[in-house]
This record gives C-alpha cells, sequence and structure tokens, in this order.
C-alpha cells in the first residue's frame, strides 16, 4: 500500500502539488483517477473538489491543508522555512498562485489551448488573447522577486516554490506561455531548476519531457 492515496485527475495543477510534496518527502503515493463535480468525490470532499487524500486513516481535502501535514506529520526534509517571517512569505506565494495566477492561466491559457482540444472543442483564440496581457504582468511579478531571491520564500525550496513551479510549468506547456515564459530570466532560471528536480520527473504528466529538455 502507498502512504498516500491521492483522488484525483491524473493531469491536474493541484494533484500534482500533493505527488510532489509525497515525493519530496521521501513517500509512497499513487493517483486514483476521480473527477470533479461528481458525487463520488463528495464522499471525499464535500464540495466536489480535487484532491482529496487517504493517508493512512487519515482523510484529508484542500491542498494547502494535505500538503502542510505531509510535511509536518513525516521525517525527511523540511519544506517550510523556521522563521515565521519566511513562512508569511511562503503562504503569501501559494496564495498568490491559487487566487491570481492559477485562474488567469487556467481559464485563459491553459484550458482554451490545451485542454478544450484534448475534448474535442476548438481552441478560443479570443479568449487566449485576451488573457496574455494579464499572464505577461504577472510573470513580471514572480520574475522581479526572483531576481532578489533564489526561491519563493528561504534559502531552499518551500512549498510556495512547488505550487509556483506546477503552475507556471502548464503555462510553458503552450506556446504564447513558453515564449513570455522565455522572456522571464529570473523565473526561468528558478523554473529549469526546479523542472530538473527528482520529483518533477517522478510526477510528469504525459508526453511533457520533451518540453522540459528544451525549456532553457
Amino acid at each position: 500500500m502507498p502512504d498516500i492515496t491521492i483522488y484525483g485527475p491524473r493531469v491536474s495543477t493541484f494533484v500534482r502539488i500533493v505527488a510532489i510534496v509525497a515525493e519530496e518527502k521521501g513517500l509512497t503515493w499513487e493517483i486514483v483517477p476521480a473527477a470533479a463535480r461528481t458525487e463520488e468525490q463528495r464522499q471525499r470532499h464535500p464540495f466536489q473538489r480535487v484532491p482529496a487524500v487517504e493517508i493512512g486513516d487519515e482523510k484529508l481535502f484542500e491542498t494547502d491543508a494535505i500538503a502542510r501535514y505531509i510535511d509536518e506529520a513525516f521525517e525527511g526534509p523540511a519544506l517550510q522555512p523556521d522563521s515565521p517571517r519566511a513562512r508569511a512569505e511562503m503562504q503569501k506565494w501559494m496564495s498568490v498562485m491559487q487566487h491570481y495566477y492559477f485562474p488567469t492561466t487556467e481559464i485563459g491559457l491553459v484550458g482554451p489551448r490545451l485542454l478544450a482540444p484534448a475534448q474535442g472543442a476548438p481552441v478560443d483564440e479570443q479568449m487566449v488573447e485576451r488573457a496574455l496581457p494579464s499572464i505577461r504582468y504577472q510573470l513580471s511579478i514572480a520574475d522581479a522577486h526572483l531576481s532578489q531571491n533564489t526561491f519563493f520564500a528561504g534559502s531552499d525550496c518551500s512549498l510556495a516554490d512547488f505550487y509556483q513551479q506546477v503552475c507556471w510549468w502548464a503555462v510553458c506547456l503552450t506556446p504564447e506561455g513558453r515564449n513570455l515564459i522565455q522572456q522571464c530570466p529570473n523565473l526561468l532560471r528558478w523554473l529549469t531548476f526546479m523542472m530538473g528536480r527528482p520529483s518533477a520527473a517522478a510526477t510528469a504528466w504525459p508526453n511533457e519531457s520533451g518540453y522540459i529538455e528544451s525549456l532553457s
């Protein structure tokens, strides 16, 4: 039995964040495919969202709660900084990703450019074009922060980095997003490092290896 069972789609930003956190802690994990907004998922998450997890006898939902529990309940490298100030910085960038970056990139670019064609729908080119100025601005904020910092919070990788990593990597899988990220040298340096970590390879989405090899 794996240490952690993750319920959610195989290709999902927040499912992958949980898998990366588990991998970074040296734990075994398994993704059990489960769709959001289904009655089956309501049994695991009252709001029918993903991911939800089982960790031994514990059942948890909401990515922040899951990630913190995994880090604090198990041995292995600490994924949260020691100081209150650095932890606040970590939470800030986790929140920025969830409330600003992810909605803009998922709805405006990743969804119409990648998910819609995979489901047999046409690409909404106008939606993509409308989203690009906001994504460019959001990238500039992350790039400016990384011009002064190696990681998003503290002196080593933290939960904030894994959140940001999966969000921006999904953007990088689109031609428009890849072009924008390559114009952000600090974020590109950081993302290249993050995607070179073993946890990125262990949690890879299908057919992404070629993108990683040509990232820089």
